[in-house]
C-alpha cells in the first residue's frame, strides 16, 4: 500500500462515514429547533473501517459482489444499503448493511432486502427487453421521486413530494 493509497482509503472512509452521520443524524429548521431526532450510529469510524476491510477480505484493493446484481465492486463504487429501510425501523449496524451497486440501490430505493431480491427473481423471467424496460424504468422513476423533493421552486412546498408513486399529489 502506498501512502497516497493510503491516504485515499482513509479520506473516502471518513467521507462516507460522515455523510451517514449526516444523513441520519438530527434535523434542525431555520429558527434551531428539532424538526427530526435522528438515530445515533452504533459504530465510530474506526469500526466502520474494519467492517469495510472485512468485506473486501481484509485487502480494499480487490473487489466484492453486488448484493443484488452480483457485479464486482471496487472500494470507489460501493454503497452500503441497508436490508431494512431505517424508514422501516430497520437498525443502522452492521448486520443490516449489505454492498450494493449505485444502480442497485437506487432502483431498491426503501423496499426491503427480501422484496427487491424478489422483484429481481421475478425479472429474470421476461424476455431481455421487458426485463431491461421495468429496471430502467424503476430506477427513473426512484430518481424522479428522490429528485423532486429538493426542486421546491419548481413543485412547491416539501409536503407536496409524492413519495408513492401510486399516490396523487395533494
Amino acid at each position: 500500500m502506498t501512502t497516497v493509497d493510503n491516504r485515499e482509503w482513509l479520506r473516502l472512509t471518513a467521507q462516507r462515514y460522515d455523510s451517514m452521520k449526516r444523513r441520519f443524524g438530527p434535523k434542525y429548521d431555520k429558527r434551531g429547533l428539532c424538526k427530526r431526532p435522528g438515530m445515533a450510529l452504533p459504530f465510530d469510524l474506526d469500526q466502520y473501517r474494519k467492517h469495510i476491510l472485512n468485506m473486501f477480505s481484509g485487502n480494499w484493493h480487490g473487489t466484492v459482489p453486488c448484493s443484488y446484481c452480483k457485479g464486482n465492486l471496487s472500494l470507489f463504487d460501493l454503497q452500503l444499503d441497508h436490508k431494512i429501510p431505517p424508514a422501516r425501523a430497520g437498525s443502522l449496524d452492521f448486520d443490516n448493511l449489505v454492498a450494493s451497486c449505485s444502480r442497485c440501490n437506487a432502483m431498491k430505493g426503501s423496499m426491503s432486502h427480501a422484496s427487491f431480491l424478489g422483484l429481481l427473481q421475478f425479472a429474470q423471467y421476461l424476455p431481455v427487453p421487458d426485463r431491461e424496460d421495468l429496471l430502467g424504468r424503476l430506477a427513473k422513476s426512484t430518481r424522479f421521486i428522490q429528485g423532486r423533493a429538493h426542486d421546491r421552486k419548481r413543485w412547491g412546498k416539501r409536503d407536496d413530494v409524492r413519495l408513492n408513486p401510486v399516490r396523487t399529489l395533494r
